[in-house]
């Protein structure tokens, strides 16, 4: 007769670990094909999000914009909001962490054909090394760059 069994077998013990090894790499990887989609839709966005404001600050038509914005990088919501003018240009526009904004409106360019730039705004998402640019034209056309980053957009391992 065989004696009561306490406890588990080694190769009961090792078949488990393995499992929760096979399962906790597909889980990694996992995470960062969905950190990296996350991150780029945040930049899409973003984009989308400053359009919008841009759109909205330019048909005010205050008077502060009538010279236009000079390029301008802003890294978050503090130096938005301390920024006078590009608070009036990107009216409402909320910028998220390790998200950087680079803008510029020249509204002499209007009527100016397509070698010049009326608006310039490109978002970068730093944790993520993604950027979408956005550019308008004196003569109405526009051009959205997308860059869809590759697997290893940042050049990590």
């Amino acid at each position: 007769m065989r004696k009561n069994q306490r406890g588990f077998t080694l190769i009961e013990l090792l078949t488990t670990v393995a499992i929760i090894g096979v399962l906790a790499g597909l889980s990694v990887a996992s995470y960062g094909r969905a950190k990296h989609i996350a991150s780029f839709s945040l930049v899409e966005s973003t984009m989308r999000n400053a359009r919008t404001a841009s759109g909205a600050g330019i048909s005010n038509d205050p008077p502060q914009l009538r010279d236009g914005v000079a390029e301008t990088t802003v890294e978050s919501q503090a130096e938005l909001l301390a920024n006078a003018q590009l608070r009036i240009y990107l009216t409402g526009l909320v910028i998220p962490n390790n998200t950087t904004l680079t803008v510029q409106y020249d509204p002499a360019c209007h009527g100016q054909g397509a070698g010049c730039t009326v608006e310039s705004i490109q978002v970068e998402n730093a944790s993520a090394c993604l950027y979408e640019s956005f550019l308008r034209f004196g003569d109405g056309s526009e051009t959205l760059v997308e860059l869809p980053a590759p697997e290893n957009p940042c050049g990590d391992e």
